[in-house]
């Protein structure tokens, strides 16, 4: 056993001594200079560009899925002839559906409707003003007796627009009548604070004269004939022989009329309306109201047969620059028609440039 013992023990020894292997220095390694991952500045870089092309992407599919009017060039691109803007008014209430919100919380208030009348030198007075000489050379050969205003949706400032327009044509010297033929939702009394009992639908049915429903308002040379009770049938009666009667009877008294009308994507009111009137004027809000919408007004109006002369952009943020730059900023804002020390003495000694009541 000891020398079985002693021959292991000593090859165990020649083993340890003898080192054979397959492996060699090819090269020493060195210590690297920065770590291998992550590469920051290629990742920054393709980062970077990656980040600007899915942008850019992006931004161009977001403008393609807006449809709204944001732009004179835009209400133009759908076939609609803008005769005018009309300026974002300070203090305006906002018309958005808020869940939760009254309807009440969202009308303009008188201020806002007849701002052309309380507020001659502001901006809206002046682009209204722009907008009543450009109706006129739209038909200059035969001069618009009858006017009808709508809009594709509800609470685009319509009903505003429409009164602005009648103040400027009253003020140019005309003897101008203001109807409101929005039987279904009226709100022009409310504008002029006066009461809604009598009105278009008292006088086709008979209960009243003509004379009796037209009250004069503050605004000299400019009457109103509201819509008075709220019919269950107002398709009906616009298209009934009586409403011509009225028609003929209103022509021959006043100058030019204006009639507010339902909104065309609501109902078929103006449809009605349009084709006995002398032009149409479609009032589309800037920043809401979508070209297809628009689209969709000029089409039916054309269907019907009406005279389109026109549209309005409403709502319009001169301040933002994309409707003439800093001039019409400048020009637009007041401080072109802002009142000099002369103006403003006067105004305070109760001269003729004072502004008229509201």
């Amino acid at each position: 056993l000891y020398s079985l013992l002693l021959q292991r023990t000593t090859e165990t020894d020649l083993t340890r001594a003898l080192r054979v292997t397959n492996v060699r220095l090819v090269d020493r390694a060195r210590q690297p200079a920065g770590p291998v991952s992550p590469r920051v500045g290629v990742n920054v870089g393709v980062g970077s560009g990656a980040g600007l092309v899915i942008g850019i992407a992006l931004a161009l599919l977001l403008a393609k899925l807006d449809r709204r009017v944001k732009s004179i060039d835009d209400a133009e691109a759908v076939g609609l002839t803008v005769l005018g803007i009309v300026p974002r008014i300070a203090g305006a209430r906002t018309r958005l559906r808020i869940p939760g919100r009254k309807r009440e919380d969202e009308k303009p208030t008188r201020d806002q409707d007849l701002i052309v009348y309380t507020q001659p030198r502001s901006a809206a007075a002046e682009c209204c003003r722009t907008i009543r000489t450009n109706l006129s050379f739209t038909s200059a050969d035969e001069p618009i007796r009858a006017l009808v205003i709508t809009s594709p949706s509800p609470s685009e400032g319509k009903t505003m627009v429409t009164i602005s327009l009648a103040i400027t044509l009253a003020q140019s010297g005309k003897k101008v009548l203001l109807i409101d033929t929005d039987l279904r939702r009226p709100r022009v009394h409310r504008a002029f604070g006066l009461p809604n009992t009598v009105g278009v639908t008292s006088a086709l049915l008979g209960d009243v004269s003509l004379d009796e429903a037209i009250r004069a308002t503050e605004v000299p040379g400019l009457f109103l004939l509201t819509s008075g009770p709220v019919p269950p049938n107002p398709s009906e009666l616009l298209l009934s022989q009586r409403f011509r009667d009225l028609m003929r009877q209103i022509d021959e008294r006043f100058d030019i009329a204006f009639f507010d009308s339902p909104p065309l994507g609501a109902v078929t009111d103006a449809a009605v309306l349009a084709p006995q009137m002398d032009g149409v004027v479609v009032v589309i809000r800037n920043d809401s109201t979508t070209r297809d919408a628009t689209a969709s007004t000029l089409r039916r109006l054309r269907d019907v047969g009406a005279r389109i002369r026109g549209g309005v952009l409403n709502d319009v943020d001169l301040s933002s620059g994309r409707y003439g730059g800093s001039y019409y900023y400048y020009y637009y804002r007041g401080s072109y028609y802002g009142a000099d020390k002369t103006d403003d003495a006067e105004v305070e000694s109760g001269g003729t440039n004072a502004s008229p009541p509201s």
